[in-house]
């Protein structure tokens, strides 16, 4: 209780259990909230009481949902928590399983085995569209293409990537990869007949 709620409370005693309310505590804690009280307390005109009445509901409306939110979200965690451990348990896999029956050890195998994903790029070097070509004219065809619209061209036909995975992985636009894919086959289909 802050010193002029104090005050209060000995002008009269029977106020000491409003005063002690948590809402109020908090209420009077604002500098400004105290100096509205003080005001419509040795001023009750109208127009004090009514700034008093707006700032205290406010306060109160503004508490509520502060009170309403913490309480949904301290729920909702709950909840959450309760589901996941309940959709593991049910579908628990056999790497989330422990790796030994005795309850000192929560390690998994998921925790114990090291999973490296190569990914994209090393499937790329791997293989690549003139490994596979065995027909000369267009192995000469492919040489005269620049290196991305190769490798556009292996993505989407060796690794049966989208335009848009591949525009992910040059950090490029969908429609730049499809533009670079459509000049490659009109190059290609261009020198075909060309090349002896």
């Amino acid at each position: 209780m802050n010193l002029k709620a104090s005050i209060f409370v000995k002008e009269s005693p029977h106020l000491k259990s409003f005063y002690n309310q948590p809402i109020i505590k908090n209420f009077l804690k604002d500098e400004e909230n105290q100096k509205v009280f003080m005001a419509a307390h040795e001023r009750p005109t109208k127009n004090n009481l009514s700034v008093l009445n707006e700032k205290f509901k406010s306060f109160y409306y503004h508490a509520k949902i502060y009170k309403y939110l913490t309480s949904l979200i301290q729920i909702y965690s709950i909840d959450f928590d309760k589901r996941e451990r309940r959709r593991k348990e049910r579908v628990n896999l056999i790497l989330d399983r422990p790796i030994s029956d005795s309850d000192h050890s929560s390690a998994s195998l998921v925790d114990v085995l090291k999973f490296e994903d190569h990914g994209v790029e090393d499937r790329i070097m791997q293989n690549n569209l003139a490994s596979i070509v065995s027909d000369e004219k267009l192995l000469k065809i492919l040489a005269k293409l620049t290196p991305k619209q190769n490798q556009v061209l292996t993505m989407i036909y060796i690794h049966g990537l989208t335009n848009k995975e591949v525009a992910q992985y040059f950090g490029d636009s969908p429609q730049n990869i499809s533009s670079l894919h459509k000049q490659a086959l009109n190059k290609i289909r261009k020198n075909y007949s060309k090349v002896k």
